[in-house]
């Protein structure tokens, strides 16, 4: 009889391991993944939906004007200077950095961010991306952040000026108006207050 006893326990343990592991699994939130047994503990990352924006237009346009006058020695964004010769995008991502807004330093791939979702035109905002170009949008070299357009005025916040100065006394510049008619430009998400 103790043999039976025995097949029975480890029948019901079984059958409550099984019971109880399923519990776990049907109480996971429908888009959380298991721990990998053997992977340290980890579990596998899960494809999320692109970040949500967490500043306001007016966060980001008071950080732009205070950051105007700013050389790229010693500003928050320098760490990420040192590679290249122009930073002006490098500032601007900066800037939108909690506005679901790729950091890089290459204007045309924010341009390119920006076109993916559809959000690019000619229309001046307050709190656009302002990009310029030799001509075609192909040639897009630089960038800048809209502060205010009014009564036909775009005034914007811009880094990586005077071009004739050395590398790392350029510094951040406020615009009255574009230095250029090849223009566009992109919408950034921001914060409804």
């Amino acid at each position: 009889m103790s043999g039976g006893i025995r097949r029975r326990t480890v029948i019901v343990a079984a059958l409550g391991t099984v019971a109880a592991g399923a519990t776990a699994v049907a109480l996971l939130p429908r888009d959380a993944a298991p721990a990998v047994p053997g992977a340290g503990g980890a579990s596998s990352p899960t494809p999320t939906s692109a970040p949500i924006p967490t500043r306001t237009l007016d966060e980001v346009r008071t950080e732009a004007l205070g950051s105007a006058g700013m050389r790229l020695a010693a500003s928050p964004w320098s760490a990420d200077a040192a590679a290249t010769t122009t930073w002006s995008t490098l500032y601007v991502s900066w800037l939108l950095r909690e506005n679901a807004v790729p950091q890089t330093r290459d204007a045309r791939e924010l341009y390119e961010h920006f076109s993916a979702l559809g959000q690019v035109g000619t229309e001046p905002r307050d709190g656009a991306v302002i990009f310029y170009s030799d001509g075609p949008v192909e040639s897009i070299f630089h960038a800048g952040y809209v502060e205010r357009t009014s009564a036909g005025a775009i005034a914007t916040v811009e880094g990586d000026v005077p071009d004739f100065l050395p590398h790392d006394q350029t510094f951040v510049r406020r615009y009255g108006q574009p230095w250029d008619a090849n223009i566009v430009y992109g919408y950034p998400e921001y914060v409804v207050a």
